[in-house]
């Protein structure tokens, strides 16, 4: 058998036919025989455009998918500020009232 290029057409003489191995969706559909290339040729039309958007179908679920984590970091990074900001503006809040009520004392003033 004479190897093409391409895994999914492989074809041989046979006189004037060629025997043709037909490959669909990683499959072996059929195994024909043709008296001309056209079907051959739409045969690998066919399965490189089958190729091309399986391909391009995998590119574009894996960019969704990183946006998708971009997005979910983003918003837990987000809450996450927003939850220290809160702290932060309630520890400033206590420390204000301890430093008015004159019961915090400083450390270093004490010594």
């Amino acid at each position: 058998m004479h190897k093409n290029r391409f895994p999914a057409l492989r074809y041989a003489n046979n006189d004037r036919h060629k025997r043709c191995l037909i490959v669909s969706k990683g499959a072996l559909v059929r195994l024909t025989y043709v008296a001309s290339r056209s079907v051959v040729k739409r045969s690998l039309r066919l399965f490189t455009a089958f190729l091309a958007s399986s391909i391009s179908e995998l590119i574009v679920q894996f960019f969704n998918f990183a946006i998708y984590e971009q997005r979910r970091k983003k918003k837990r990074k987000h809450g996450l500020l927003v939850e220290q900001i809160a702290d932060d503006m309630k520890w400033f809040a206590d420390d204000t009232k301890r430093i008015a009520d004159g019961t915090k004392q400083n450390k270093k003033r004490q010594k």
